[in-house]
């Protein structure tokens, strides 16, 4: 699934912290723990789909989002790109944002 055929109100429907519990659901953390300092795989895994997606989805700027999760615009930057790498080669990655995209996708079909 990619993201080109999601609209920018779907992809929002859920807002800022309905995609923050969505994605931190999925990979199994806690969605505090995301801006936190914890560099362990599955929460850096969680806080990078994060950030892609509402980057993509253009919620905020670089800069909000690098607030958000209090890191650095030029983080951001990077996890957009690792992200967009990952969704292309790693299976489970692509089954995660599969899932997550699916949800959001579902929260903004039952607001309609």
């Amino acid at each position: 699934m990619t993201n080109q055929s999601i609209s920018k109100s779907d992809w929002l429907s859920p807002g800022i912290a309905g995609i923050i519990r969505i994605v931190a659901t999925e990979f199994g953390v806690s969605p505090r723990l995301l801006s936190g300092q914890s560099r362990r795989q599955d929460i850096a895994d969680a806080r990078a789909v994060c950030m892609y997606i509402l980057k993509e989805a253009n919620v905020l700027h670089d800069e909000g989002i690098a607030k958000l999760f209090n890191r650095r615009r030029s983080t951001v930057c990077y996890c957009h790109t690792k992200v967009a790498q990952l969704k292309q080669y790693d299976k489970n990655m692509c089954r995660h944002f599969d899932n997550i995209v699916g949800r959001i996708l579902n929260k903004a079909y039952l607001k309609r």
